[in-house]
């Protein structure tokens, strides 16, 4: 029983950016924009239940971040896990109706 000769391979650009904040803070801080999002679809709005109401969510469509193209919620979070960092300022690209509209924002700690 038990699992012999397993190996384990870390890509050495997360090691470059977890180890030192490990060795410093004694744990990693994964980035976090700080928003909820979902897939687009044909509907532009979708019904969700908030207690026993149902509502009708939509919101702002992210494109870019940092000039990155956004094409999904996978996009976004690979982007932030591989290529930011906690803390750091990021420029977001998005559409709010059929307006294109930029802003600066801070990225938090992503809930253990």
């Amino acid at each position: 029983m038990g699992a012999k000769n397993i190996g384990f391979v870390i890509p050495l650009s997360t090691l470059r950016r977890v180890v030192p904040e490990l060795i410093e803070k004694g744990c990693y801080r994964h980035p976090r924009l700080g928003v909820s999002g979902y897939a687009l679809s044909p509907d532009p709005s979708r019904r969700v239940e908030l207690g026993n109401v149902r509502v009708l969510a939509g919101g702002d469509i992210i494109v870019e971040i940092d000039d990155v193209a956004i094409d999904s919620n996978e996009t976004l979070r690979e982007f932030l896990e591989t290529r930011r960092r906690f803390g750091q300022e990021v420029e977001v690209t998005f559409y709010r109706g059929d307006e294109r509209m930029s802003t600066h924002v801070v990225l938090g700690e992503r809930p253990v």
